[in-house]
């Protein structure tokens, strides 16, 4: 359970300033059961070997979580992958979401809690990604939080891997978040 609560805590956290450029009307409420919507693209991610997959049914604000893995018991139990996705605008691009998703990190987090962010390429050094790192407190719990993104003609993908900062960086699950790729939906002939 504290791997879900992460992935989810990171996820909201991430998108709730992505959303904004998607939706003018206020979020939908969190929902259990079923995603509420589907990727119009499809995204591709490569867990390392030794994680395992748990079914994962979320959506909110906008975000829909598609898949949750776990980290291999060698490793902290609370580590885990998560992917998911936010529709977005026609003509959105990379550096337009990720200078909203600073300047809502500055916001949130303020000036004594940087974010690492700076572009990055994805799919195998093929596509225009970006990457962020925060490191976020609540309460007794400090939570290291690396995300990767990238864009398809309608929707934008995110690969989060969360840990407690009590442990060290998975570099097997670093390298994956470097695997995310997406492939455009078919057009209509």
């Amino acid at each position: 359970m504290k791997a879900v609560s992460l992935a989810v805590l990171a996820a909201v956290i991430f998108f709730r300033p992505v959303c904004s450029l998607a939706q003018a009307s206020p979020a939908p409420a969190a929902t259990a059961g079923p995603a509420q919507s589907i990727p119009k693209d499809t995204p591709t991610f490569s867990a390392p070997a030794g994680w395992t997959s748990e079914p994962v049914a979320m959506a909110m604000s906008g975000f829909t979580m598609l898949s949750l893995w776990r980290a291999p018991s060698s490793l902290s139990a609370g580590d885990n992958l998560g992917l998911g996705f936010v529709a977005t605008p026609g003509g959105t691009s990379i550096t337009d979401v990720a200078h909203v998703i600073d300047a809502a990190y500055l916001k949130l987090f303020g000036p004594g809690n940087p974010v690492a962010s700076h572009a990055e390429r994805l799919c195998g050094g093929t596509a225009d990604g970006w990457y962020f790192e925060n490191k976020v407190a609540f309460g007794a719990l400090n939570v290291i939080s690396e995300q990767t993104m990238i864009l398809g003609p309608s929707d934008m993908f995110e690969a989060t891997y969360t840990r407690t900062s009590s442990e060290k960086e998975d570099p097997a699950a670093r390298s994956a978040l470097d695997t995310l790729c997406v492939k455009p939906s078919a057009s209509p002939a």
